[in-house]
């Protein structure tokens, strides 16, 4: 079974489907989505306490772990770090935001996926991604390599090189 994913910003979040998506960034007017996109229309900011740059950020992570449970095994769910964006595959669609870093603060501009047609449990594994990472507000990467992002003290996401 596959379903469109259609997108619909509203000032209390993001429908995704029929699941709602709470998305508790700052809000950011965003550009206008290229054809076939569709823009949450929020920004995120994240900070970190170890000051990191960019550079320490950069490259692709997978990732490995999410609050809430496992994603399905067929999910791939990838964050690439280049060029002053964010980027990568959500499950099943492409996702980019801008992405910066000033002083430890990491700055995601709003995230725009496309909308190909999506698997069930792919849908929910993207919606449930994109509401973690819009629900993150700090972000450490661990003497190990590993990167985790929070929301105040509970880990939303974790990833790997």
């Amino acid at each position: 079974m596959h379903k469109i994913v259609q997108i619909v910003t509203l000032s209390s979040g993001v429908i995704l489907g029929a699941a709602m998506v709470q998305a508790t960034g700052t809000q950011h007017p965003g550009p206008a989505a290229p054809d076939g996109q569709n823009n949450t229309g929020k920004g995120i900011i994240l900070t970190n306490t170890q000051d990191e740059t960019m550079e320490g950020l950069a490259g692709k992570w997978t990732v490995t772990e999410a609050a809430f449970g496992a994603f399905p095994p067929e999910a791939t769910i990838t964050m690439v770090f280049a060029n002053g964006t964010l980027s990568g595959v959500a499950a099943c669609n492409i996702y980019e935001a801008t992405a910066g870093v000033d002083n430890g603060t990491l700055t995601l501009g709003p995230i725009t996926l496309n909308s190909e047609l999506c698997d069930t449990a792919l849908l929910e594994a993207e919606v449930n991604f994109v509401r973690m990472l819009e629900r993150s507000n700090r972000f450490e990467i661990a003497a190990d390599g590993e990167l985790t992002l929070f929301s105040l003290d509970f880990m939303m996401l974790k990833a790997r090189r």
